[in-house]
């Protein structure tokens, strides 16, 4: 992650320069965030009201890659129904997961999508895939 930084010149009479830091977001995070938006047709003045952030804020996001806080990322998961931590891990917030509590984390975002009726059959395929590869390895 890096830092960059915008320098705003003050018109008043002082003529003073303010420096501001920004941190950028991860990559991966303004990929999967714009994609998340678009995917639902969404503009960014749609998905800050669905959010219920500023539209600066998700412009700031979206187009400047600025790095969203950790509030930001709380109302981002509660709007899309998603993990909080999986938006935190997202946006650079929390460590990355190996890769296995990676899958296990894109499986639980998976089951929390779907109606409770197919969780039950999801629950019971993924019952069935244990006990064979338990018998797989005696």
């Amino acid at each position: 992650m890096s830092s960059s930084f915008t320098i705003m010149e003050n018109h008043c009479a002082t003529k003073s320069v303010i420096l501001l830091t920004m941190k950028e977001a991860p990559k991966e995070f303004i990929d999967w965030f714009s994609n998340l938006i678009k995917i639902r047709n969404m503009g960014i003045r749609d998905a800050a009201k669905f959010v219920g952030v500023s539209h600066p804020t998700i412009s700031r996001i979206v187009t400047y890659h600025e790095q969203p806080s950790c509030d930001t990322c709380l109302a981002i998961a509660d709007a899309f129904n998603l993990r909080r931590e999986f938006v935190l891990r997202k946006a650079g917030w929390l460590k990355p997961l190996p890769e296995s509590d990676d899958i296990i984390e894109q499986l639980l975002l998976d089951l929390g999508a779907i109606p409770i009726e197919y969780k039950r059959t999801a629950a019971r395929l993924v019952h069935a895939i244990r006990e064979e590869a338990e018998e797989y390895r005696t």
